[in-house]
């Protein structure tokens, strides 16, 4: 399953799958690289872990930028690590955090999207997803709202970094509408991706289930939101156009 995941990832994404050898070689971890049980024990620690700490029960809240319904302070906070429902939450519903865009994220969500969520989380999120090129110059969120159309389908609105305020009215990011050079690079990229669907990803050969079915999910993430910000760029173009007239 990685080396088709490698396939399916952007180039210079590759560390959605390589992140682990990585992160021993970073932090000097390579004396239990050989260890299962040990190599097991650190991914779940890194991946479960709240920043530096465990912490019994948050740990374990999964999660959802789209459905996030709760708020805490800081681990650092003078009161320490404090967690609050962020709106009224019927019995029975699941309690929702975010992993990219909290007190102690510093910032994360300028330069992660879902395949750094994939990476150090190991799930694809869709209900709210982003994605970044700092390469490029590209970031865009891909939001599913309630609204749908004449056929039913959920209409999904592109959100650029430009877009996007934060609490005090000033923009997250600089990139701004992807421009012609970036609009071709996101076409090249949703052709790829179709190049890889239909060499690769017909077949599900002896990858495991488990990863064969995330590597389709992430993959059609992908395809999904890149095909959305191409949508959005010629839309708005278009928009633009007319208003001149």
């Amino acid at each position: 399953g990685k080396d088709l995941l490698r396939k399916v990832a952007s180039p210079g994404k590759e560390d959605v799958v390589d992140w682990l050898d990585q992160y021993h070689e970073e932090t000097g971890l390579n004396c239990i690289k050989n260890n299962p049980f040990d190599i097991h024990i650190m991914a779940m620690t890194v991946q479960r872990a709240f920043d530096i700490a465990l912490i019994p029960i948050w740990d374990m809240v999964n999660h959802d930028n789209g459905l996030v319904n709760t708020e805490n302070d800081s681990l650092y906070a003078d009161g320490g690590l404090k967690v609050r429902s962020s709106q009224d939450i019927p019995a029975g519903k699941e309690i929702f955090a975010t992993y990219d865009m909290c007190p102690d994220c510093m910032g994360v969500e300028e330069y992660w999207g879902t395949p750094e969520i994939l990476r150090d989380f190991g799930f694809v999120e869709r209900n709210l997803y982003r994605w970044v090129f700092p390469d490029k110059r590209i970031w865009f969120s891909i939001e599913d709202g309630d609204d749908v159309d004449e056929n039913g389908n959920s209409v999904y609105t592109v959100v650029w970094d430009t877009d996007y305020a934060t609490g005090d009215g000033s923009a997250r990011g600089y990139y701004g509408v992807a421009d012609k050079e970036r609009l071709q690079f996101l076409k090249d990229e949703l052709k790829r991706l179709e190049d890889v669907y239909y060499g690769e990803l017909e077949n599900q050969g002896e990858v495991p289930t488990h990863e064969w079915n995330t590597i389709l999910e992430f993959h059609e993430a992908a395809e999904e939101g890149i095909w959305h910000a191409i949508r959005s760029v010629e839309e708005r173009a278009t928009k633009a156009r007319k208003e001149e007239l």
